[in-house]
């Protein structure tokens, strides 16, 4: 994700070159100083690398230190063994411990709608995300004044069925899929933070999608397979 589009089709060539690795992180450096982020902001979720497995969880600075490697390099070298299929969460414009501004002045804005690109997968340091986006925006932002409860609601159903265009999503309606959420206002929360991410929320009560009742209180049916791949 932080190197230039022209050079991936021969990123390993590149990667491996003394020379050009050298130019590489010193495009890097310019590239990061000017956004005010960088490689002290990349955790490895899962690297996908048997070498590398160890370093799960940890920013890549913290795993090159431990590896005694340059970050840089050890970024580049992580990159090369996992066929680029590391899976990594960034950090600062994603929100971090306690610092969050970045995150909620996108959030907060009246164009933003709110979705999640992440899911639970096996084995590795999970996202947060996977776990908690949802109600984090019910219950930690609404309480924090980022919007009403009203407009959170709107803004990850129906505006966003609006902007792809979707007729029978978004809505409590006739003639719209049966997607419902039922949930305990004041006991909702999310639980899940960046040192224990795998912990489901709390405060949600019935689930169901495409009719189907396929969460009741603490009983998930696995089986139900409700849901169904939406195309725009």
């Amino acid at each position: 994700m932080i190197f230039p589009a022209a050079i991936l089709p021969r990123l390993e060539q590149v990667l491996q070159s003394p020379e050009e690795r050298s130019s590489l992180q010193a495009l890097a450096d310019v590239a990061f100083g000017s956004l005010g982020f960088g490689l002290p902001d990349i955790q490895i979720m899962k690297a996908n690398a048997p070498r590398f497995d160890q370093y799960n969880g940890l920013r890549v600075t913290e795993a090159a230190a431990r590896a005694g490697m340059d970050p840089f390099d050890f970024y580049c070298r992580l990159v090369i063994e996992s066929k680029r299929n590391a899976r990594v969460l960034n950090h600062t414009y994603s929100g971090d411990r306690g610092e969050e501004e970045p995150l909620r002045d996108v959030l907060r804005h009246r164009l933003c709608t709110i979705e999640t690109d992440t899911l639970i997968t096996y084995g590795g340091f999970q996202n947060p995300a996977a776990y908690g986006t949802f109600p984090r925006v019910l219950s930690t932002y609404v309480k924090a004044g980022l919007f009403s409860l009203e407009e959170a609601l709107y803004k990850m159903t129906g505006a966003a069925a609006e902007r792809l265009g979707w007729k029978d999503r978004g809505w409590v309606r006739r003639g719209c899929a049966a997607d419902l959420v039922v949930l305990d206002r004041a006991r909702l929360q999310d639980t899940a933070s960046l040192d224990d991410p795998a912990r489901f929320p709390v405060g949600i009560e019935h689930v169901f999608i495409n009719g189907r009742h396929v969460l009741d209180r603490d009983s998930y049916d696995a089986k139900a397979r409700a849901g169904r791949v939406l195309r725009g």
